[in-house]
């Protein structure tokens, strides 16, 4: 269903059950890094400086480097 899609990333699946031992069939490590933070084809892109929140971590120097005041 999910895989079929044309971008499959970031679906997150709700089993309404408990799920059994039997039913587990393979277990996959992944890589830490694996993922994103805001999209899928955000690395790269500077986040918008307005939304940024006073005190966020490097909020300040993001505003800065866009012309932003209010740091």
């Amino acid at each position: 269903m999910i895989i079929k899609h044309e971008d499959p990333r970031g679906y997150e699946v709700f089993i309404p059950r408990p799920i059994a031992a039997r039913e587990i069939h393979r277990i996959r490590a992944v890589n830490q890094v694996t993922g994103w933070r805001y999209w899928p084809t955000a690395h790269g892109t500077p986040p918008c400086p307005v939304c940024v929140d006073r005190g966020e971590y490097g909020g300040a120097k993001i505003r800065r480097a866009a012309g932003v005041s209010g740091s």
